[in-house]
């Protein structure tokens, strides 16, 4: 897998591909980056702020079993 992050200038772009790839059927899909959607970096030893980052809120949920078991 190749993966460049571009900001392109104008309506047609170049991308260049590593050697490995010439020759290989390519598929090239774009679509805007959202730097929100970037991993979560984790310090090294402290594991409670990776579940502190992916923390969900279920206060409004309620499970109902009989939708649960609908078929």
């Amino acid at each position: 897998m190749y993966r460049q992050i571009l900001i392109p200038t104008e309506k047609a772009h170049t991308v260049e591909l590593p050697k490995e790839y010439y020759g290989v059927k390519m598929e090239v899909i774009a679509f805007p980056f959202e730097e929100e959607n970037s991993r979560v970096s984790i310090p090294e030893g402290n594991i409670d702020a990776f579940y502190d980052a992916i923390r969900l809120d279920f206060s409004g949920y309620k499970f109902n079993r009989d939708e649960a078991n609908e078929r």
